[in-house]
C-alpha cells in the first residue's frame, strides 16, 4: 500500500526546492513562454478530409485507386438562382463565370453548365452535334424558348443541371489530379487554394445577378476554416471571462484570479507553440476540446493549491510555510488526478483517426504542462509578499472567518 505520509514528505521537500529557486523558475518560465509564442505563430490548420486518415488506412488506398482510374473526385459548384435562367443576361453570365473559373482556379479541368453543353439530335442524314447555347447568346424569345425546350428534353439536364421550372441551374467545375510536389512547394494546401480562388471568382460583383451559392468540399473546407478563424478567438475570450468569474467568486483575491489564469494561458501557449515548431497541423474544429479542458483543469488545480495556502496563511501568517504546506497536501492528489486524466486521454491514440489522436495527445500534454505550472510556477509567484499576523478569528471559529 502507498505510504501517504512519505509521499507528502517528498512533496514537502520538493516544495522547499521550488521556493528556494523561485527566481530561476520564473526566468525559465519567461524564456519558455517567449519561445512558445514564436512557435504559436507557426501553427498550421488542415481542413483536408484526407488528413483524417493514417497513411496505411484502407479508405485512402481505395481513394487513391479511384483517382488512379477516374481522376480527381473533387469538384466545386455554383447554384444559379433567377426568375428565369433562360435569358440572355443570365446565360451570358453563366458562360462568362464558367470560363473564368476554368482559367483561374488551380487544377480546374472543365466546366459543366447550360452554356458548355453539347446537344445531340438525329437528322435525316444521321446525327448532328451543336452547342445547346450558341455563342453569342441569342436575344430572340423564340430562340431562347427553343433552347429551354431542348434542355428540358434531355434527362441528363432536366432537374440535374437545370430545374424544370427554369429557376435554378448548376455550374460544376471538375478538377484535375493534384501533383504530388504541390504540398512541398506551397504553404497553402491544394483544397484551400482551390476553394479560396473559387469563392473569390464567384463572389465578384459582376456575378451577383446570378445569386450564386457555392458548394463542393474545397469550398466547404475554406468556409469551415474561415468560420473557426472568427469563432475561435470569440469563444476563447468568453472562456477567459468565465474563468475570471469563477476564480473571483471562488478565491476572492486578485492574485487568485491573475496567477491561475496565467498558468492556464501559459500551458496553452507552450503546447501549441511546440506543435508549431514541430509542424503539427490540426483540424480547427477540434481545437476547443483540449483548450477548454486545459482551462478547466487549470482552474481546478489552482483552486486546490490556493485554498490550502490561504487557509494555512490565515492560520499562521507565514507565507513560505503556508506554501510548503499547500504543496505537501495537494501535490500527490493533483498528480494522481493528472496521471489518470492523461492515461485516459492517451487512449485516444488507439483510434485510427488523426483528429482524434491529436485531441488525445494535445489534451494529455496540456494537462501535464498545467500540472507542472501549477506546482512550480504558481507557488513561485505566490511566494512574493510579506508575512503577517495570524488571523485570530479564523483560528477561534475553527477555520472560518464569517
Amino acid at each position: 500500500m502507498l505510504n501517504i505520509e512519505k509521499i507528502n514528505l517528498r512533496f514537502r521537500n520538493a516544495a522547499e526546492i521550488i521556493l528556494r529557486f523561485r527566481w530561476l523558475n520564473i526566468l525559465l518560465f519567461i524564456l519558455l513562454f517567449s519561445v512558445s509564442v514564436m512557435g504559436v505563430k507557426q501553427v498550421k490548420t488542415d481542413v483536408d478530409q484526407d488528413s483524417w486518415f493514417l497513411e496505411d488506412d484502407a479508405m485512402l488506398a481505395a481513394k487513391d485507386r479511384f483517382e488512379e482510374i477516374f481522376g480527381n473526385d473533387d469538384f466545386c459548384a455554383v447554384l444559379v438562382e433567377a426568375d428565369n435562367v433562360f435569358t440572355p443576361e443570365i446565360l451570358s453570365k453563366i458562360r462568362q463565370l464558367g470560363a473564368e473559373l476554368v482559367e483561374k482556379v488551380p487544377f480546374a479541368d472543365d466546366v459543366i453548365s447550360l452554356t458548355d453543353f453539347e446537344f445531340t439530335f438525329g437528322t435525316e442524314e444521321g446525327m448532328e452535334i451543336i452547342d445547346l447555347v450558341p455563342d453569342p447568346v441569342p436575344n430572340s424569345p423564340e430562340e431562347l424558348a427553343k433552347i429551354k425546350a431542348m434542355a428540358l428534353s434531355k434527362p441528363s439536364l432536366k432537374n440535374k443541371i437545370v430545374s424544370d421550372d427554369g429557376r435554378y441551374a448548376w455550374i460544376a467545375l471538375r478538377m484535375k489530379p493534384v501533383p504530388d510536389e504541390w504540398e512541398k512547394s506551397k504553404e497553402m494546401s491544394p483544397e484551400v487554394a482551390v476553394g479560396q480562388t473559387f469563392c473569390e471568382v464567384v463572389g465578384q460583383e459582376k456575378y451577383q445577378i446570378l445569386n450564386p451559392k457555392t458548394t463542393g468540399m474545397p469550398v466547404i473546407n475554406v468556409e469551415k476554416r474561415n468560420f473557426f478563424g472568427m469563432e475561435t478567438p470569440k469563444l476563447f475570450k468568453i472562456s477567459i471571462l468565465l474563468t475570471i468569474l469563477i476564480l473571483a467568486v471562488s478565491l476572492r483575491s486578485a492574485a487568485g484570479v491573475v496567477f491561475p489564469l496565467l498558468t492556464a494561458i501559459s500551458a496553452i501557449v507552450v503546447v501549441f507553440g511546440f506543435q508549431g515548431f514541430l509542424g503539427v497541423s490540426f483540424d480547427p474544429a477540434m481545437i476547443f476540446i483540449p483548450v477548454f479542458l486545459s482551462m478547466a483543469v487549470s482552474i481546478g488545480y489552482s483552486i486546490h493549491v490556493f485554498n490550502f495556502f490561504k487557509r494555512e496563511f490565515l492560520k499562521t501568517g507565514q507565507r513560505h510555510n503556508s506554501l510548503v504546506h499547500a504543496l505537501e497536501e495537494t501535490g500527490w492528489p493533483l498528480l494522481f488526478s493528472a496521471l489518470t486524466t492523461i492515461a485516459a486521454l492517451l487512449s485516444f491514440m488507439l483510434v485510427p483517426l488523426r483528429p482524434i489522436r491529436w485531441v488525445g495527445g494535445s489534451s494529455a500534454c496540456l494537462v501535464a504542462v498545467t500540472y507542472v505550472l501549477v506546482i512550480v510556477l504558481l507557488p513561485s509567484l505566490l511566494s512574493f509578499g510579506k508575512d503577517r499576523k495570524p488571523h485570530t478569528v479564523y483560528a477561534e471559529k475553527g477555520g472560518t472567518v464569517s
